[in-house]
């Protein structure tokens, strides 16, 4: 080897080496960001009653193993080419315990984590995840339970071109043309609502506000702005 190629070949290496070290600092700087939870979306009852089970779900991988099926499934829902629904979600993140109905798992959920082949999640629709304080996940803010996950049929095969199951939205139609509700009358009734059902789910404060004024239109951002997100459902019960 002449010295000019050995020259060359010290300067490629030096090249690499800063640049993993560009890299890794790259990656323990975004590690120390902290883990932000996404609000957790919420879909329709009948949206939830045309899912099918994990079980049936994995079945419609015509694959050689269980195990290739498996792993197929967790590429889509990283991806968000499948959509999972679930029948409640309770978290409980940084002291605060909260209960969402029919709650969607978005892509980040599985990025968390993922059911294992042989996880019993598979039969039962039960995951559990926990959920990092940092991007680095050096350590814990809390934890997410999900019970009666099950996948919209759509986007897996034999499905359509993935159409994704529809979320709650506000009211259309004839309802979209009422004039809105008045602050003055949305805050007289939180007051009220709050001193009577101090722990009631966000659906059922939708819902009282929305019978207390028929003739106006209630957003249900309104509500929440109101309760606050700390009050967006009741405390879910631990075990000592």
């Amino acid at each position: 080897m002449t010295t000019g190629d050995s020259d060359a070949s010290k300067l490629l290496y030096e090249s690499i080496i800063e640049r993993e070290r560009k890299l890794a600092a790259a990656k323990a700087e975004r590690d120390k960001k902290p883990f932000v939870v996404p609000d957790i979306s919420e879909a329709f009852d009948d949206t939830y009653a045309q899912c099918i089970l994990p079980s049936a779900a994995l079945e419609r991988f015509k694959f050689s193993t269980r195990e290739l099926s498996v792993t197929q499934m967790h590429r889509e829902l990283k991806s968000s080419r499948v959509q999972a629904v679930c029948h409640e979600a309770i978290s409980f993140i940084n002291g605060m315990g909260t209960r969402i109905s029919r709650a969607m798992l978005d892509s980040w959920v599985w990025h968390v984590d993922v059911p294992a082949p042989d996880d019993g999640f598979w039969e039962t629709g039960y995951f559990r995840i926990l959920v990092p304080e940092t991007m680095g996940r050096t350590s814990w803010q809390g934890e997410i339970e999900f019970f009666g996950i099950r996948f919209w049929p759509d986007g897996l095969p034999g499905g359509v071109d993935n159409p994704l199951p529809s979320q709650r939205q506000e009211p259309s139609g004839d309802d979209a043309l009422k004039p809105d509700v008045s602050q003055a009358d949305l805050d007289r009734w939180h007051e009220i609502f709050t001193a009577i059902h101090p722990n009631a789910v966000e659906d059922f404060a939708i819902r009282s506000a929305r019978a207390m004024f028929p003739e106006n239109k209630v957003a249900r951002q309104r509500v929440r702005d109101l309760r606050g997100p700390q009050k967006r459902g009741k405390p879910a019960i631990r075990d000592k």
